[in-house]
């Protein structure tokens, strides 16, 4: 699960990204309110490695680093 917090309401787009830049899913792109949230990410089909998180809110943009281990 990826958990994050949103400081105000407004539009979210949640994208994952392989170590080589290419975008290996978009889990969200809605509007949603201020608060905490989680959402659950199927990496079923992706090999263990190492991904990046990116969380865009309105104009600020988060990028993380996850690691998956099968």
């Amino acid at each position: 699960a990826i958990r994050f917090s949103l400081p105000a309401a407004g539009k979210v787009t949640l994208r994952i990204f392989s170590i080589l830049g290419k975008e290996t899913a978009q889990l969200l792109s809605e509007v949603m309110a201020a608060g905490p949230h989680e959402i659950l990410w199927d990496a079923g089909r992706l090999s263990s490695g190492l991904y990046y998180i990116m969380l865009e809110n309105n104009s600020h943009r988060m990028t993380t680093k996850a690691i998956l281990v099968r």
